[in-house]
């Protein structure tokens, strides 16, 4: 092999390098849930499933990452301000501008009665802006509180969900 075949091949490499790691490369996401001020209530029991990065520049629908999909059942009085962790994955290193949550269900227990909410959107979002970076971990902390709504009848979970950037 002369040397101009070893540096083009070489230059392949490189090329290779530079335009196919970025697309498979990612980074680690932790995030961990805690609870919100919640008025009126001895327990809400909120029943969580997955937990979703959406990458910035994407449309609505589009550009979700799964994080996690363990289903987990939290009750949102007595965990107070002590965060718990709701899922780590691994995601594409890129930029991200949504977090959301996905509640299967949820139980409003006050004195002697317990109540099934319903929810008018089972998906739950917040703006963050956030960046996860190749072989590197970022930490997101979500705080979940809500209201028990009466809408016509029909008893209703209205959540209330902020999220920040942690140090990891």
């Amino acid at each position: 092999m002369n040397l101009k075949q070893v540096i083009a091949a070489i230059g392949v490499i490189a090329l290779l390098v530079i335009v196919v790691y970025p697309a498979l490369a990612t980074g680690t996401i932790a995030v961990s849930i805690k609870a919100g001020k919640i008025s009126l209530a001895d327990h809400v029991y909120v029943t969580l499933t997955d937990v979703s990065g959406h990458r910035a520049g994407q449309s609505g629908d589009q550009g979700w990452e799964l994080i996690a999909n363990q289903s987990r059942t939290v009750d949102l009085v007595t965990m107070g301000n002590s965060p718990s962790i709701l899922g780590t994955g691994q995601i594409p290193a890129s930029s991200y501008d949504m977090i959301r949550i996905d509640i299967a269900n949820v139980t409003w227990v006050y004195g002697k009665n317990s109540t099934g909410l319903q929810l008018q959107s089972s998906l739950v979002s917040v703006n963050l802006n956030f960046t996860v970076q190749a072989e590197k971990s970022v930490g997101v902390e979500m705080t979940l509180s809500g209201q028990s709504l009466n809408v016509v009848g029909t008893e209703y979970f209205s959540p209330t969900l902020t999220a920040t950037v942690s140090d990891e």
